[in-house]
């Protein structure tokens, strides 16, 4: 499942280096209007000439949404608390019963010598309305008694299956040898790696 929010990020980043966004706090809405205008003006029979499996008006129609997440991102929006508000006020409007959203899943993964930050992220992602998988122990740390590392990685791997996301604490670029490997197995799964510091190369 993809991250709204995480994409906007990624969203406002392309507009300002390609031009459409003069920095992160530019709330002009011309391209948006210029999005807009390209959907209005294109056609549903002929195909895209970026993405020719696709029609002009499906490929216009997706730039339209990237636009808006764009503009929601610029604005400090938490998208997916916007939809899931809009969406259960819809429903509301329409007589049927409100429902949530199925909540985003995701696993924190790294190095257990950043036990701060894993319960920090876990916080903030909590209050986005996330489900958060994280360690319970934090073994460079703390002494428990029977304490396997490989079955605790297997169990960790166990997470990743039932997650949309997995988040990497990889502070000051760390990433360890259980770390690549729960990485390795969320790329194999196509689960959505995102990353707390950017990483290099």
């Amino acid at each position: 499942m993809v991250n709204l929010n995480t994409v906007s990020c990624e969203a406002l980043d392309l507009a300002i280096k390609r031009g459409k966004k003069l920095n992160n706090v530019d709330n002009s809405l011309s391209a948006f209007k210029q999005e807009v205008y390209e959907v209005l003006n294109a056609s549903e029979t002929k195909s895209s000439e970026h993405l020719n499996t696709y029609s002009e008006v499906t490929e216009e129609l997706i730039d339209v949404l990237i636009s808006c997440l764009t503009e929601l991102r610029v604005r400090e929006v938490d998208i997916e608390k916007l939809l899931n508000d809009k969406m259960q006020f819809n429903r509301s409007r329409a007589g049927l019963q409100s429902k949530p959203i199925q909540p985003h899943i995701i696993t924190l993964v790294g190095s257990s010598l950043f036990s701060q930050d894993f319960i920090r992220v876990a916080k903030e992602l909590s209050v986005k309305g996330n489900i958060v998988l994280s360690k319970e122990i934090f073994h460079h740390c703390q002494s428990v008694e029977g304490f396997d590392p490989d079955a605790y990685l297997e169990l960790h791997l166990r997470k990743i299956d039932i997650s949309d996301e997995v988040f990497v604490i990889n502070k000051d670029g760390y990433i360890g040898e259980g770390t690549r490997t729960c990485i390795k197995y969320a790329l194999s799964l196509g689960k959505q790696i995102t990353f707390m510091e950017e990483t290099k190369g």
